[in-house]
């Protein structure tokens, strides 16, 4: 008797353990909203060298509405979309998927990369966590960094902001890549903090969709044409158009 009675006090203990703990959610967003040229919904911009992007129809027929930003990139160009936003947002609640269309040769693909403070006394991120997709080309794929993906890599980022610290936790290994819950044993008590370059080629992100080098660490020379709709952060959801309904 006492002895069942010693195990149900610590199932008990554990389930609340369980529903007090934070945890990523996967359930349905609560609002969707609508990205265009003309209403960008506090999402940045940048290209680097010859990279591009366009807001369109299609590829296909997107998960969201009718369109999606494309970017295209070639040999050293880069496009990217940032939120500014989420400073502070505790890694271990933070649940990011994504859909992308990728046309040409599957040498790169949208990657997703984060930006957090591990240690030191400057006031900006040190460390850049970063996902590579598995690259699925010619129809629309949705990418999910934190569902047990391999495809985290994390570098150390920012060294000449004042007071830097090198990033305490590096894997920089292309070909062994991680799961986000390896990543994240690392970093649960981590939070996103802003980008504050003295060149403000970043400027002060937090959250950033990167398509072309250096994304996955290595020169690449080929025309690479990719589009990315339904991204989704926590309970929001982002569905790029060319107009608005």
């Amino acid at each position: 008797m006492r002895k069942r009675l010693i195990a149900m006090m610590l199932a008990m203990a554990l389930a609340l353990l369980v529903i007090a703990t934070p945890q990523a959610t996967s359930a349905n967003p609560i609002a969707t909203f609508v990205v265009t040229a003309g209403n960008m919904q506090n999402w940045g911009t940048f290209t680097v060298d010859g990279g591009f992007y366009k807001f369109a129809e299609g590829f296909g027929r997107p998960p969201l509405g009718k369109g999606s930003l494309i970017g295209t990139v070639d040999g050293n160009d880069m496009v990217g979309i940032q939120r500014y936003d989420y400073v502070n947002e505790p890694l271990s609640i933070l649940f990011i998927d994504y859909a992308t269309y990728h046309r040409g040769k599957p040498d790169n693909e949208w990657a997703l990369v984060l930006y957090v403070k591990a240690g030191g006394d400057q006031t900006t991120a040190n460390c850049e966590l970063v996902f590579n997709p598995p690259i699925t080309s010619n129809r629309w794929s949705m990418k999910n960094p934190m569902r047990g993906a391999r495809g985290w890599t994390v570098h150390n980022f920012n060294p000449g902001a004042p007071g830097h610290t090198p990033c305490p936790y590096q894997h920089t290994d292309y070909s062994k890549p991680k799961t986000w819950r390896e990543v994240l044993s690392e970093f649960r008590k981590r939070g996103l903090k802003p980008v504050i370059k003295p060149d403000g080629f970043y400027g002060t992100a937090t959250i950033s969709f990167n398509l072309g080098y250096p994304t996955r660490g290595a020169d690449r020379g080929d025309y690479i044409e990719s589009a990315i709709d339904a991204i989704r952060i926590n309970e929001f959801q982002w569905d790029f158009e060319l107009s608005a309904p």
